[in-house]
């Protein structure tokens, strides 16, 4: 079976998994409880404004509610507990990293009409490209609105960037009560002839490794160069320069300014009709990093006139990539195609940690508030939508490539 194009990978659960080697979870009541006072005591403290959109006496009633439960739970209660909790705040950048040590073999992606399984263990391959209905004994809407109580997210496209990474995680399905038994977990799906049919899954542990596979071979442009957080290349049937940054972070040895300069170098060598700044997949870091490009691009009279910009946003743009494309959008004449971000224009951010200490998770935080739009939306919207589809997917169609390329008029 060939390896999948990789839109969501189960290697993302790291996101999760910074205290995996680290927390210590076999602890007494009192410990746990300890952890909650600490939590609450701090965390008012050193967020920049932990009560911007939850009440605080909502908080303390939870955590009151969390200490009281604390001897007849779980520690997979606990844990998914805490999660609520901190996710209850409601700021994207502010959450608690849980301990995973094994998932299901799964990676599902969001698509409009529902969540599919793009790749699996070989074993399961009959469920390739068939829509998830229930997880358990649950429907999916049911265990949906379940996970979205633990995910820290401000709108719908950071849910559906985040959920294909908690539907895996036994620890969570069961703290959650979405199912009973951790090692095995029933995921029911329809294909396409409207068949729906259950696999029993089993939990792989993430030390001995994840062997997932796919049905599709392509390779769609913007992943020519996976290994790569950021790169170029000129295509000169469009006279397009496409320009993938996908972290806002320097290489060592190759930092963000030399790219930069070599984008413009082959600017001013080059005929360009169209120049392209793909940010899909870009969750943040330094966004300063990118103002001295788009200031040169802004200064270039020849370059930024109408239909000549063009950036690519999507669910997984977040943080300071947002920052970038409002910087484009504010400065130059550049058009957003793709999907709504997964950061709020307006967020918190700026993050910080601290540790709880007797189990030792991590706790990470906002110390600032960026105002950057005059107009509080949920999501940087982009000027023209290009949602991929699974039929997209399965076509090797990249809506956004194919709406600058083809579709919009020079």
């Amino acid at each position: 079976m060939p390896r999948p194009v990789i839109l969501t990978t189960l290697l993302l659960i790291f996101v999760l998994l910074s205290t995996a080697t680290m927390a210590n979870t076999g602890l007494e009541t009192a410990q746990w409880a300890e952890d909650v006072d600490y939590l609450i005591t701090n965390l008012p403290k050193v967020h920049k404004n932990l009560f911007f959109k939850l009440d605080q006496a909502q908080f303390t009633q939870m955590a009151t509610a969390l200490k009281t439960d604390l001897p007849s739970l779980s520690t997979d209660q606990i844990l998914t507990r805490l999660a609520q909790l901190v996710a209850a705040v409601g700021d994207s950048h502010t959450s608690i990293s849980l301990p995973i040590f094994s998932v299901y073999p799964l990676a599902f992606y969001v698509f409009a009409d529902g969540i599919y399984l793009l790749q699996a263990d070989p074993q399961y391959a009959a469920a390739l490209h068939c829509r998830l209905t229930k997880v358990g004994d649950q429907e999916i809407d049911e265990v949906i609105a379940h996970l979205s109580t633990v995910i820290p997210h401000e709108n719908q496209a950071q849910l559906s960037t985040m959920l294909p990474q908690y539907l895996v995680v036994p620890s969570i399905l069961t703290g959650l009560a979405i199912i009973e038994d951790p090692a095995i977990a029933q995921f029911t799906f329809v294909d396409e002839n409207k068949r729906e049919f259950t696999l029993p899954v089993q939990a792989v542990d993430l030390g001995t490794g994840l062997n997932l596979m796919g049905k599709v071979t392509y390779q769609p442009f913007y992943l020519k160069h996976p290994d790569r957080i950021y790169w170029w290349e000129y295509l000169p049937e469009h006279q397009a320069v496409y320009v993938n940054y996908s972290s806002c972070r320097d290489i060592e040895g190759y930092p963000v300014r030399r790219f930069t300069a070599e984008i413009l170098d082959l600017i001013d060598q080059n005929p360009v009709e169209k120049l392209i700044v793909d940010l899909r997949n870009n969750a943040g870091g330094n966004s300063g990093l990118l103002d001295p490009f788009i200031n040169a691009v802004a200064k270039n009279e020849e370059l930024n006139q109408p239909g000549k910009i063009y950036v690519i946003i999507g669910r997984r743009t977040f943080s300071s990539a947002i920052l970038n494309a409002l910087s484009f959008k504010n400065k130059t004449h550049a058009v957003l195609v793709g999907e709504p971000t997964g950061g709020k224009p307006n967020h918190y951010g700026e993050v910080k940690i601290f540790t709880l200490p007797n189990s030792g998770l991590r706790v990470s935080y906002s110390t600032k508030y960026f105002k950057n739009s005059a107009v509080d939306t949920d999501s940087l919207l982009p000027d023209l939508e290009a949602i991929l589809s699974l039929a997209d997917y399965e076509a090797g169609r990249d809506p956004a490539m194919d709406a600058i390329l083809f579709t919009l008029p020079r």
